[in-house]
């Protein structure tokens, strides 16, 4: 084999793509079983004709390597060659996606890497693991926004369910009902039992026992204030020690982070001659939030020891010993006086449950305490605008590290880049460039795995839906931050208003589909989930995806016989496939005649401008012998050598007397 070019030639069905697909499998392509044109027949399990056949391929080094046909593939061997079966470009060019990655980006990922200088691939074996390795931390920052965002989400979802019609009903109805409770209660108020009038024997006695029994009285409001302060510094103290708690957990978490962050620095650390305690002091004393907690705890157990009916020396143990002296004093009166002390006691039980339902702000279930909900919600609408600013800021924050992400993405590409910049051909007649944009994947699918297309809205209709959705895609850029904003508030805007004709308010909780909340929705929609930067291979102002199957055809093959930096065998299998004869001659004829000049080429063709105007170094000439057991025989040598030449005149030009016809019709041009 010519080290430069190699044409195969021959008419169909007589082993070009037989001689083409054996190299590529002693090569170890990574091509799969069924890219093989010729292979995929002959190692079919039903026959295997391929297990009677070996093929051996010598290497100039002078190494040997032989293979029964019908041995596998094995991709863990180092790929020899690079094959291009009839099929490969066909198929990648049909699964070409905007959004879903290909067999071709996998391919291009190769290319790009090839053209990153040694020192900076950071000793990272591929594209991959670079790129994981240069984006680990923004991608950990993400995350750690995405969380925020989450929370801030919480926020605001319920500041929104505050501001609900049927919420603020709710609350004005308890209120209603609270005050019809207490005027009830105000027309229950005790009968007014009159002081008994006695004589002054009798009167000196009853007045004793009714002082006894004030004195009492007063020492049992005494009890009742202690213990209703007692109560409070239980729900107070409980309350401290939960925060006491909470920090230190969040203390716990926080060194389980430093932890974690010193194990993934501690060998990039070693490597610069560094220990963590280098870089990291932190100080972390417990002992101060301990002693507070200490602190709390003993006064929570002080006020559940003063409301301890067993213990003698608590204040509800000396109010229940007064409710007994008071219970026996009121049974040294007589029957008048006894009536006026009952009514006396049933007053102050009164007052006392008037005062409850009336309470203060703070007294669950008072009227005080729901008229205070319903002032509070006047706070809630700018509340819930600073809310949704947050989210916005935070939403912006994610762009942002995104947009850093596409930075590190450039700066891997621009050697590549700047490859094509300095090949004319690439440059001037393909424009050829590489582009690193931050696009949507997948948004359209993911939006609608939450809201319903079956539900009045923006979005109703199974295609009415998904057309209004693409439309507002295409008038935003993510690229940059501005154009992120106004995507965020005009989906915004459509999912709370129908934009359709005759459409007004909608609540988004009504568009779900069955198991999704608002919550999800938004942490999706403002989490930026569904963006990533992406490379992607341009011709002009055209990407991949854009172009027709001919120019994609053309692309990827300028694409491995410029742009790829590997020097190995490349082998393809009839490029002019798809091509017309104009782009062969203009495009790829220059483009073969440069990979040429620095890797061994193989191309398989029926068309004369690769094998003859690329002037191929060397002819190899396919052929069947039906009459001899269906014998594939190959000749080979220059164009020069008349059998040669006898051969691509009769297969490429349908023989002399045709290719003279052909040149008989055409003008010529010379004056």
């Amino acid at each position: 084999m010519n080290p430069d070019l190699v044409a195969i030639i021959g008419n169909k069905g007589n082993g070009k793509s037989a001689l083409a697909d054996t190299i590529g499998f002693l090569g170890d392509t990574r091509q799969a079983d069924d890219a093989f044109s010729f292979l995929s027949l002959f190692r079919d399990p039903k026959q295997n004709k391929a297990k009677n056949f070996e093929a051996t391929l010598t290497w100039e080094s002078g190494s040997v390597g032989s293979k029964l046909l019908s041995d596998p593939l094995k991709h863990t061997r180092p790929e020899l060659v690079k094959y291009i079966p009839q099929n490969f470009l066909e198929r990648i060019c049909n699964e070409i996606s905007s959004t879903t990655e290909t067999d071709f980006d996998r391919e291009l990922r190769k290319v790009i890497f090839s053209h990153v200088a040694d020192a900076d691939r950071l000793a990272k074996p591929s594209l991959e693991e670079l790129i994981s390795y240069r984006t680990e931390e923004a991608n950990a920052r993400i995350a750690i926004l995405r969380q925020e965002l989450h929370t801030i989400n919480e926020e605001t979802v319920a500041l929104e369910d505050r501001l609900l019609p049927e919420h603020r009903a709710t609350i004005e109805g308890t209120l209603a009902l609270k005050k019809q409770e207490l005027a009830a209660h105000d027309d229950s108020k005790p009968v007014t039992v009159k002081k008994p009038e006695n004589d002054p024997t009798k009167q000196r006695e009853i007045s004793k026992i009714a002082a006894d029994v004030k004195d009492a009285k007063g020492k049992h409001r005494e009890f009742e204030k202690v213990l209703a302060a007692a109560k409070d510094s239980e729900l107070t103290q409980t309350l401290q020690i939960s925060r006491v708690d909470k920090v230190l957990g969040k203390l716990d978490n926080f060194q389980r982070q430093l932890d974690s962050f010193i194990a993934d620095c501690a060998s990039d650390l070693q490597e610069i001659g560094l220990k963590p305690n280098d870089i990291v002091k932190v100080q972390i004393d417990r002992d101060v939030l301990r002693s507070k907690r200490k602190t709390f705890s003993d006064l929570l157990a002080e006020a559940r020891r003063e409301q301890d009916i067993r213990n003698a020396k608590s204040p509800a143990f000396g109010k229940r010993q007064i409710e007994k002296l008071i219970a026996d004093l009121q049974v040294q009166l007589d029957a008048p006086n006894k009536r006026y002390q009952a009514y006396l006691v049933a007053l102050e039980g009164w007052k006392k449950t008037r005062e409850d339902l009336v309470g203060r702000k703070n007294s669950i279930g008072s009227i005080k305490f729901y008229e205070n909900q319903l002032v509070e919600l006047d706070n809630v609408p700018p509340e819930l605008l600073a809310a949704e600013q947050g989210r916005l800021n935070k939403a912006k924050e994610i762009h942002g590290e995104i947009s850093r992400l596409a930075s590190i993405y450039r700066e891997l590409y621009s050697p590549v880049n700047d490859f094509i910049e300095n090949k004319p051909l690439a440059r001037d007649k393909f424009h050829l460039n590489f582009e690193v944009n931050i696009i949507d994947r997948g948004f359209t699918e993911q939006f609608f795995s939450f809201i319903s297309q079956g539900v009045a809205g923006t979005f109703c209709g199974l295609e009415e839906g998904v057309i209004a959705l693409e439309e507002i895609l295409k008038r935003h850029d993510f690229n940059g931050e501005s154009g992120v904003v106004g995507f965020l508030n005009e989906v915004l805007e459509c999912l709370r208003t129908d934009k359709r004709p005759g459409g007004g308010p909608v609540r988004i909780a009504k568009l779900l589909r069955k198991g999704q909340s608002v919550l999800s929705l938004y942490d999706e929609l403002f989490g930026r989930n569904y963006l990533d930067p992406r490379y992607a291979l341009r011709m002009g102002d055209k990407e991949l995806n854009q172009l027709s199957p001919g120019e994609r055809g053309t692309l990827l093959l300028v694409f491995y016989l410029l742009v790829d930096k590997d020097d190995i065998p490349l082998i393809i299998d009839q490029p002019e496939e798809n091509l017309d004869n104009q782009t062969v001659y203009e495009l790829l004829v220059p483009c073969i005649k440069e990979a040429k000049e620095r890797r061994q080429v193989f191309i398989v063709t029926h068309n004369p401008n690769l094998a003859v105007v690329c002037d191929a170094e060397q002819i190899i000439c396919a052929s069947l012998d039906k009459k001899n057991k269906q014998r594939v025989q190959y000749l080979t040598g220059a164009i020069e050598n008349p059998e040669i030449n006898k051969k691509i005149v009769d297969i490429l030009e349908g023989t002399r007397p045709a290719f003279d016809n052909r040149e008989s019709k055409y003008l010529d041009e010379t004056p």
